[in-house]
């Protein structure tokens, strides 16, 4: 057009008027003015692309992201739905068509668990190897094993031979083949009815013995079902607990989000958000199976926040026997021997560490901390560390961090050596605990965080050690106008005068310990 050169400099750059106005710091358009810059099919215009693929924060990117920024600049929805799998879909990638080697009889699991007789065992039923892969639930089954073994006890893990994206169906295979962990050592693999006969034949031989289901991914819950009923022999009381660690049990979309892209609340299953959401046709007979899991067990529910609780009270529908809010630890913060403070001229000329902790994924806000991490106008001011596992390109340090059974601690202690200021843990649904967030504040680092964080905001309004604010422009302007430099002297102050101790519960076994 005749009038590009009044917006476009000689090296087809927008002017910096047009910057300003267009543009928010991270180089993605200003809602006005985002159909100027964006296609309506979603890719941006070719004038455009000059400044969105330039050299950002004085570092030339990569030609991968400089793609993966020009990916960024569509609309979420769309590159969601681009992405977007049916539950089926993922499955069939999912399924690695493998038969066990061996596989232990009724009679080898007898002879296994034989030697528990006098002693009790926690059964626990997850999704994946909690003894290599990281996450919030598998750290959860690695504390508890600790607490069982410690306290007397056994604990034997069962995780599906076959990982799932959704629960198995019955016309796949009726009788799954289960792992078992026996006190964080392998022991085999078995299908589930041998294991829930084997259980039964024990318990009536009076050992005893309680069931806890932290995820059901990858399982049939009819079999679980099946386990449950086994070992009630010996048991009066509740022994039967479900944990509600993310809301797999009102949909097969863990974190209620239609189509992976914004939170649905669980509506109800004839509405028009469940019918247009790639999950709402898995979800019918989802949500009869576990229906059916609860009608037969009827288990005790555990959730770790009361806002979760309360959601899930809303949602479901099920036959339980009582609820219970248990959270994974609290923090204590205690007055110490006061730390020198360093000078003011040193502290004006010490940027500030911004850190990212876990996995780098979508729903965890990794793709904000990446563009922030870009953004020219922090450069100077704001140093950007992501604590994580994930092999990921940033615009600042990437430090490898992972959380064993042998290093429990490994991820507050990170944050506590590297000197992380403020965390940023943006995700976009409600979190029902986020172990990375407490391991934030273990560390000394103060957390920001949205207002449909869950339990994230509300631990950080609780404990007023961070921000909580309302979408991503209201983030940059937190850190553009100088709220979060005075923050992080809260954050830096507290550090220096208080000692952080973290105190975690006993899980389940806080609970049914009461029955001892």
């Amino acid at each position: 057009m005749s009038t590009d050169f009044l917006f476009f400099s000689s090296n087809s750059m927008p002017r910096l008027l047009v910057r300003r106005i267009l543009f928010h710091s991270n180089r993605t358009p200003r809602k006005p003015f985002r159909r100027l810059v964006i296609k309506k099919n979603g890719t941006v215009r070719p004038v455009f692309l000059p400044w969105v693929g330039h050299k950002t924060g004085g570092t030339t990117r990569s030609a991968t992201a400089q793609n993966d920024t020009i990916s960024e600049m569509k609309h979420p929805a769309l590159l969601g739905l681009e992405r977007l799998r049916t539950p089926e879909e993922n499955a069939s990638r999912w399924k690695h068509g493998k038969i066990p080697a061996k596989t232990l009889s009724e009679r080898d699991v007898e002879a296994i668990l034989q030697p528990m007789s006098g002693t009790w065992l926690l059964l626990s039923v997850g999704h994946d190897d909690y003894t290599t892969i990281p996450g919030g639930v598998q750290v959860c089954i690695q504390r508890e094993q600790r607490l069982t073994t410690q306290a007397g006890g056994h604990y034997l893990n069962i995780h599906p031979w076959q990982p799932l994206p959704r629960m198995a169906h019955v016309e796949e295979d009726p009788d799954p083949h289960v792992v078992l962990v026996l006190d964080g050592a392998h022991i085999g693999v078995c299908r589930m009815s041998v294991l829930s006969a084997a259980t039964k034949t024990l318990t009536d031989a009076g050992l005893r013995v309680f069931l806890t289901i932290h995820h059901l991914l990858g399982h049939s819950p009819e079999r679980i079902a099946e386990l449950g009923q086994s070992i009630r022999a010996t048991n009066t009381t509740p022994n039967t607990f479900l944990w509600l660690h993310d809301f797999f049990t009102l949909c097969p979309a863990t974190r209620l989000q239609r189509n992976d892209l914004e939170f649905c609340g669980a509506p109800d299953l004839a509405s028009n958000a469940c019918g247009l959401c790639v999950y709402g046709q898995e979800r019918q007979t989802h949500l009869d199976r576990i229906k059916h899991l609860f009608a037969v067990l009827a288990p005790m529910v555990l959730a770790p926040s009361q806002g979760t609780l309360d959601l899930w009270r809303g949602a479901a529908a099920f036959r339980i026997a009582k609820s219970r809010v248990v959270p994974h630890l609290a923090l204590e913060w205690t007055p110490g021997p006061e730390i020198a403070p360093e000078p003011e001229t040193d502290m004006a000329k010490k940027r500030i560490r911004v850190g990212f902790l876990g996995t780098a994924t979508h729903h965890k806000g990794w793709p904000v901390f990446e563009r922030m991490s870009y953004s020219s106008q922090f450069a100077d001011r704001f140093e950007f560390v992501g604590l994580t596992a994930s092999e990921v390109e940033l615009s600042g340090n990437r430090i490898s961090v992972n959380i064993t059974p042998d290093h429990p601690n490994a991820m507050a202690d990170a944050v506590r050596t590297n000197g992380i200021d403020l965390v940023l843990h943006w995700p976009n649904w409600p979190e029902t605990f986020a172990l990375t967030a407490f391991e934030a504040l273990e560390g000394g680092a103060f957390l920001i965080t949205n207002e449909g964080s869950g339990n994230v905001a509300a631990t950080v309004r609780q404990l007023d050690r961070g921000a909580v604010l309302t979408d991503e422009d209201a983030l940059f302007d937190f850190f553009d106008n100088g709220d979060a430099t005075a923050l992080v002297q809260r954050a830096r102050d507290m550090r220096a005068s208080h000692s952080v101790t973290a105190k975690p519960s006993r899980l389940s076994l806080a609970v049914f310990e009461e029955t001892f």
